[in-house]
């Protein structure tokens, strides 16, 4: 996963803990693609008040999921769920209750995990 896409999941699971102006920015900035001119330029401040709003939201969001883990578990139960359609489709009706187990187990880890 690249940055762009780690930086969209962040936003995506804790976008709503941020201030409107500091969601707005960066939502302009990872999803809107704006270079920090054009941030400046729409938010009426200095290119490098842009560049360090968006410093500070990073970490935050870095911080809530240093937190939380949210966007782990998601990637994590991701893996898993994609593991388990490659074996349905390899192995279609002869996967076991076993294997299912197995799966569940480690998604139950994943869940419960800090």
């Amino acid at each position: 996963m690249d940055d762009l896409d780690k930086k969209a999941l962040l936003f995506d699971f804790y976008g709503e803990l941020l201030t409107g102006r500091q969601r707005q920015i960066y939502d302009d900035a990872v999803n809107g693609d704006l270079s920090l001119a054009e941030i400046a330029a729409k938010y009426g401040i200095t290119r490098q008040g842009a560049s360090d709003q968006l410093r500070r939201t990073t970490g935050k969001l870095a911080s809530y999921e240093k937190t939380l883990g949210m966007v782990k578990r998601y990637r994590t139960i991701g893996a898993i769920v994609r593991q388990m359609d490659t074996i349905c489709e390899t192995e279609g009706a002869s996967v076991s209750k076993k294997e299912i187990r197995r799966f569940a187990s480690r998604i139950r880890q994943a869940l419960d995990s800090e």
